[in-house]
């Protein structure tokens, strides 16, 4: 299974082309691409019609949505937190480090920019 990141699909539902869209885009019926409710949230947050809000949903439908909100989620993602900060590394959101232990947990590949 591949997560795919908010970013991708953002650069995806906006027509950009780059690296991480066309790649996803040639494998689209090739590998198991999803989503989590985070990234869901992400999006849609985002956007500013309820055109927009109602072409992405359409669009996310395709995708299997899991569910990263869980307590073990959460008190994995704040260890790798902690984990990275005392080696000097600073996460960019709390969204992105559950995003990634929720990948890690599952054995899932992310693709993110």
């Amino acid at each position: 299974m591949i997560v795919v990141g908010s970013s991708v699909l953002i650069d995806v539902l906006a027509k950009r082309v780059n690296a991480r869209t066309v790649w996803m885009l040639q494998r689209r019926y090739v590998e198991r691409f999803a989503i989590t409710t985070l990234i869901l949230c992400e999006i849609l947050q985002g956007l500013s019609t309820e055109e927009q809000v109602n072409a992405a949903r359409k669009y996310l439908e395709q995708f299997e949505i899991f569910d990263a909100g869980t307590r073990d989620t959460a008190e994995a993602a704040a260890r790798n937190y902690r984990s990275l900060r005392r080696k000097g590394i600073t996460i960019r959101s709390t969204i992105d480090c559950l995003v990634a232990t929720f990948c890690i947990q599952k054995g899932a590949f992310l693709v993110a920019q």
